[in-house]
């Protein structure tokens, strides 16, 4: 098969296709971040308005949501460094 018949990887594609994937790499990472977020905000709205008449349990309520929330962006976050080193 000669050269001109088949396709050629050369530099200029290879560097076109690395910064392609690193772009959809981050829009990946953003989303997936930003739907956790999103997932996290209205669970917590959802379960503050069911114990709204129990202050304390509500306060309660409301610190666990955010460490929870908080701690899984954090994963999240380890996660995506460790996939891209």
């Amino acid at each position: 098969m000669s050269a001109t018949g088949s396709v050629l990887l050369s530099i200029d594609n290879l560097i076109t296709l690395g910064i392609i994937l690193g772009i959809t790499i981050s829009i990946g990472m953003a989303l997936t971040i930003s739907i956790v977020v999103i997932i996290a905000m209205s669970g917590k709205a959802a379960s503050l308005t069911i114990v709204t008449k129990k202050g304390k349990l509500a306060i309660l309520i409301e610190y666990w949501i955010e460490i929870f929330a908080g701690a899984v962006l954090a994963t999240l976050g380890l996660l995506f460094l460790g996939a891209n080193i």
